[in-house]
């Protein structure tokens, strides 16, 4: 999986936005909804993340209360990633 979307980024199917969105933006938060709203899409976000990781055979580990900086500790054979979502 990581692979295959560091490969996308490569090949430049993925691209960043256009600088000209970041100024319509609020300057707090994530710019969508309220705090409430904004922690249960990053909630369901690592949920779906979570799901898709197991079904692919990875072992995965919450670690969004130890504030590491990423939320998610995942392990598959001989691979190691720590993710961090953001619904």
């Amino acid at each position: 999986m990581i692979q295959s979307l560091e490969s996308a980024i490569n090949k430049g199917s993925l691209k960043p936005e256009k600088e000209s969105l970041d100024s319509k933006l609020p300057v707090s938060g994530a710019g969508f909804g309220n705090a409430e709203q904004n922690k249960k899409v990053e909630q369901r976000a690592i949920t779906l993340v979570m799901n898709l990781l197991y079904k692919n055979g990875w072992t995965v580990d919450s670690v969004e209360l130890k504030n590491l900086g990423y939320d998610l500790h995942c392990k598959k054979v001989l691979q190691l990633a720590m993710l961090k979502s953001k619904g």
